[in-house]
């Protein structure tokens, strides 16, 4: 992925403790500029690209003690895992694995700091676990004025009685905490976070291929997706033929756990797509001249998956391999009740169908995702168990947000809860997009109450107008 050209930082700093982190933050506020998180550099939304201190999290990548002495009674033989916030999905699988140990559910790449992945709400497809977020169950963060404090629900795992309050305050309060962790940095800078986490399991994941025709009617069953541990159909928005060529995979406890695993555990679905065949670069160049050519190589694409079997480990089958680097592209996402999958589809298609004519196509498959209800406030999953469309552009093929802004501007109207961590049209309509956030006045009240001098507003909080 390449990093979007944006405004340059006033200043970079590296913390590698948590008196470090408080220092920066103060640093910022002295300064009189906002502090601006920074991960991995994967979120498409690109929230790094902007003025302000540039706090890195590349040197808060330790795995942390586990204070299990100040855990409530109830809470001490779960099962958790505490970190900084630094620290990679792949390397926290790694520990985890060598326990026996996985996590419940992650996004399609590996490479994310855990701190960005719960940021922003990054999900897998099963309706079985919400975002990453949901697992989080206790996180340490600097607010505004520098204060740290430890954020956890009103039942969070730590008793206040048996709490050390040398490093930081206590807090433990519903809104708070459901504001603070999917809060996108945007109510204080996350040190920490301590992850529930699940016995390692055998999974086996399967693709067939199908067409969306097909898949309707069991696509508008709770049942039938929840038949899945996880699930996530890819669709090609072009009609062919009257019919919308699909890639069903599946993910369900092995039958037989010592089974040879064949084919290589591999799970990012769209950059699969992009690496295995000819559809990066090349693909997008071609298609910038040939934009007709999309509705066939996306067919193509997909009947490149056909039959496929994977068996492995938890980590090996959820995660992904090491995203092809080359592929740059511009994706948005939007999350829809499980219910309105289907008729969310049907309007893409609708609007495909018009904008070819135009002689504009999307250049990748359409995913559909699907995910349990969470209590995090600005979550898409917020209250509901939802079903996410992700609309993908390559780019290089034209101007990729004026391909999507029609789209985005579609669904939001359909009431679609957009994704912050993918791209984010400038064309698109953002008080759309903020209309459909039930509780963002109270998410609002709430960062701001952490955060009065504004210190936590950065380019990506700003432009989506959150604050």
């Amino acid at each position: 992925m390449l990093i979007a050209p944006g405004e340059s930082p006033d200043d970079i700093a590296r913390p590698r403790t948590l008196a470090r982190l408080v220092h920066e933050v103060r640093r910022a506020e002295h300064m009189g500029v906002p502090i601006v998180p920074v991960g991995a550099r994967y979120a498409l939304a690109r929230p790094h690209a902007s003025r302000g201190l540039q706090l890195r999290t590349d040197g808060l990548r330790r795995r942390l003690g586990d204070r299990a002495r100040e855990r409530r009674d109830e809470w001490v033989e779960r099962d958790l895992f505490r970190c900084e916030a630094g620290a990679t999905v792949e390397a926290i699988n790694e520990r985890l694995a060598a326990r026996g140990l996985a996590l419940p559910t992650m996004g399609a790449f590996a490479r994310q700091t855990i701190g960005g992945a719960v940021a922003t709400s990054t999900h897998g497809s099963g309706l079985s676990s919400g975002p990453m977020c949901d697992m989080v169950v206790s996180a340490e963060i600097v607010t505004g004025g520098g204060l740290a404090l430890r954020v956890e629900p009103t039942d969070g795992p730590t008793d206040p009685a048996r709490f050390s309050s040398d490093r930081c305050d206590l807090i433990q309060d519903d809104t708070i905490f459901h504001s603070v962790v999917a809060g996108l940095g945007a109510a204080g800078a996350l040190y920490s976070v301590t992850l529930r986490v699940v016995p390692d399991e055998v999974l086996e994941e399967t693709r067939t291929l199908t067409t969306f025709e097909e898949l309707r009617a069991r696509l508008m069953s709770r049942a039938f997706v929840r038949t899945f541990r996880d699930l996530a159909v890819l669709v090609n928005p072009h009609e062919r033929g009257g019919r919308h060529a699909a890639s069903v995979t599946a993910i369900s406890t092995a039958t037989d756990p010592h089974a040879a695993r064949r084919g290589r555990p591999r799970h990012n679905l769209v950059p699969r797509l992009l690496e295995g065949i000819p559809f990066g670069a090349y693909a997008a160049a071609f298609l910038k001249h040939r934009p007709g050519s999309a509705p066939v190589a996306i067919d193509a694409a997909l009947s490149a998956l056909r039959g496929q079997r994977v068996i492995g480990r938890t980590a090996e089958v959820l995660a992904a391999t090491p995203l092809n680097e080359t592929v740059k592209a511009h994706a948005v996402e939007l999350a829809f009740p499980l219910a309105d999958v289907v008729s969310a589809t049907d309007a893409v298609f609708a609007l495909a169908r018009e904008e070819a004519r135009r002689g504009r196509y999307l250049t990748a498959p359409m995913t559909i995702r699907f995910q349990g209800a969470s209590k995090h406030l600005l979550s898409p999953q917020y209250d509901r168990e939802t079903a996410t469309l992700e609309l993908i552009v390559l780019d290089g093929t034209g101007d990729e947000e004026r391909l999507l802004a029609p789209y985005v501007d579609l669904l939001a109207s359909l009431g679609g809860r957009v994704h912050f961590g993918l791209s984010l049209p400038r064309r698109a309509s953002s008080q759309r997009l903020l209309a459909n956030i039930p509780a963002l006045e109270l998410w609002r009240r709430t960062v701001e109450a952490l955060d009065p001098r504004r210190t936590f507003v950065h380019r990506l909080v700003r432009e989506a107008g959150l604050r």
